[in-house]
């Protein structure tokens, strides 16, 4: 059951009001998309259109109204990653108030999962405690594409050329100012456009795998995998919590018209969960009895 809600927005001179009116639509779980339509009211009368959003798992994102071509523009994804609470709460609030939906990580291991939102700049200090930036840094910036924008107090013309050579593509020095940062993230997110393309990452529990070039990290070490094993390990950590059995796995690597027998399935999540617990004493497949295997988020 997902809520479909209408947001007006009654603005006078003293006072802002937002009012929303909400009723029930059954749609399917798996495609738990509403569309959000807003508008601004001035009095009684409508003036503007100023977007859209979608709820997508629970989530609520914002796009901003494009007048040009009379739909929304999606808005841009920024994952910012300081161990300063107060900072990043500051910088979070500062942005979406711009439009850009942010994700906060605090630490280098939360910015490795956080890099699911498919992020399209990212905010990184330099300074975190356990890894720091520029070491998550040179972990990312082989399976990451966007802008990366280092935070930092540090300030010798050695860790700007750090910085760089990490993968960083600018450097900003705490402290600094609000309009000088959204100066800076405009500029690359507009440098970064036309090129630009969520990465196609998944991540869990450090492990790092490349969907768009099939391979699998764990700590900047390549793992080697059959094609069926890394096909497997994409549909399954694609689809995290989601229970399968042997059959729906097997029609989803092999095809739905293939003749064979799912139970190869089991031999080879025996070989994937092997590889992986010897490179990361984790394991990531979980079978659960009697209905199947899934990817443990």
């Amino acid at each position: 059951m997902g809520a479909v809600l209408c947001y007006y927005l009654n603005i006078t001179p003293n006072i802002q009001e937002l009012v929303f009116l909400c009723h029930s639509k059954k749609r399917s779980i798996i495609h738990l998309i509403e569309m959000l339509q807003f508008a601004v009211v001035c009095g009684n009368h409508f003036v503007m259109k100023i977007g859209s959003a979608i709820i997508l798992d629970g989530n609520l994102t914002f796009f901003p109204y494009d007048e040009k071509t009379g739909g929304v523009c999606m808005a841009y994804r920024i994952l910012i990653v300081d161990d300063e609470l107060i900072l990043t709460e500051l910088l979070s609030i500062h942005l979406q108030d711009h439009g850009y939906t942010v994700s906060v990580a605090n630490s280098s291991d939360e910015a490795l999962a956080k890099l699911n939102t498919k992020p399209n700049l990212i905010l990184l200090d330099i300074n975190m405690p356990g890894m720091d930036g520029l070491e998550l840094c040179k972990v990312i910036r082989n399976h990451i594409v966007c802008p990366i924008l280092f935070l930092t107090a540090r300030i010798t013309e050695q860790d700007k050329v750090n910085g760089l050579r990490a993968g960083g593509d600018d450097y900003i020095t705490k402290p600094f100012g609000l309009q000088e940062l959204l100066a800076r993230i405009e500029a690359h997110l507009r440098r970064d456009e036309r090129n630009n393309r969520p990465p196609e990452v998944v991540t869990s529990q450090g492990l790092i795998i490349n969907l768009s070039g099939r391979k699998v990290f764990w700590n900047e070490q390549e793992l080697s995998f059959s094609k069926r094993e890394f096909d497997i390990i994409e549909f399954l950590s694609s689809n995290p919590n989601q229970v399968f059995d042997k059959e729906r796995i097997y029609e989803a690597v092999w095809g739905y018209d293939a003749e064979g027998d799912s139970n190869v399935i089991k031999e080879h999540i025996r070989k994937i969960r092997a590889k992986l617990m010897q490179a990361s004493g984790s394991e990531y497949i979980e079978t659960v009895w009697g209905m199947g295997y899934r990817w443990k988020k």
